[in-house]
């Protein structure tokens, strides 16, 4: 992660100067174990809430030292993995060696899902409550100016891209392509979803390539499937030509006409009162974000 927080993009992409994750960064650079911080720790997503942490570039071992509770969640994730290989175990005779497994392995499922809730919820109260009583500190942190600068462009681009792409604007030609795109993609989907045994061999967790598919992984995609696969994969390049052409004519479009416009509005949206001061405010708290100055698309 902290690799990672040198690539705007990838900040940018995280939100950094979001309102949520200006909250999560304060309550994770608390030191020692923390409610707070370890229901978010642990609480959410494993890997992108460890990257987050580097690419917020907060200290890692005090990130680790909250991340120690997660065993709580991992014992019963692995346990019910356990039970769930165990449950189709085999003796020679062909007789379950473990019958309980199943039972096992379902309330196992059930703990892990009942941990894992307890803490995504608390993660959700403390951030909350965190961002109404700690406005203050949330104020005072400094925004990523980096990502602001990236943002502004990104915005004034996706306002020349929907504008380019809407659909009484689009020539027929990019229509049909569209409309081919989406019946491939239902029509994959429907196959799959309707008709998954006709395109998928059956391959359990106790399966192997030798025995069930015949010394072949490839024979696990039956006909059926290599078909849904491929109308897939036509969706994918006919939505690929889509973008392509549309962010080419984007890239036609007058970004600076662009960015007047949304300062315009913005000026219009935030009143009279609002100076440019409480436009940086507002968006270091995440209320707003600052106002759009014209100069800065080249």
């Amino acid at each position: 992660g902290e690799t990672f927080s040198e690539n705007i993009a990838v900040r940018k992409n995280c939100a950094v100067n979001s309102q949520l994750i200006r909250t999560m960064k304060l309550i994770l650079q608390e030191p020692g174990l923390t409610a707070p911080k370890v229901a978010i720790l642990v609480g959410g997503p494993d890997w992108p809430t460890s990257v987050l942490c580097g690419i917020l570039r907060l200290d890692l071992v005090q990130t680790l030292i909250g991340t120690v509770p997660v065993v709580i969640l991992v014992v019963p994730t692995v346990l019910a993995g356990s039970f769930t290989y165990m449950k189709d175990m085999k003796d020679k005779e062909g007789t379950l060696m473990y019958p309980w497994a199943s039972t096992a392995a379902t309330m196992m499922f059930a703990s892990t899902a009942l941990v894992m809730m307890i803490l995504s919820g608390l993660a959700v109260k403390f951030v909350a409550d965190a961002s109404s009583t700690r406005a203050a500190e949330l104020e005072a942190m400094p925004i990523d100016r980096e990502v602001e600068e990236l943002e502004k462009e990104d915005e004034i681009k996706a306002v020349a891209y929907e504008r380019v792409s809407l659909w009484t604007e689009c020539p027929t030609w990019a229509r049909v392509v569209l409309l081919l795109s989406l019946t491939c993609i239902t029509t994959s989907v429907y196959m799959v979803f309707l008709r998954q045994g006709d395109c998928f061999r059956s391959y359990g967790l106790t399966s192997t390539i030798d025995k069930d598919l015949d010394g072949k992984w490839t024979n696990l995609v039956m006909t059926l499937g290599r078909v849904a696969i491929a109308f897939f994969l036509i969706s994918w390049a006919l939505l690929s030509v889509f973008e392509q052409w549309a962010t080419s004519e984007a890239n036609k479009i007058d970004l600076e006409e662009i960015a007047l416009e949304l300062k315009a509005k913005k000026d219009t949206e935030a009143g009279p009162e609002s100076t440019p001061e409480t436009q940086h405010l507002h968006s270091a708290s995440g209320e707003n974000k600052p106002l759009y100055e014209a100069g800065t698309m080249a």
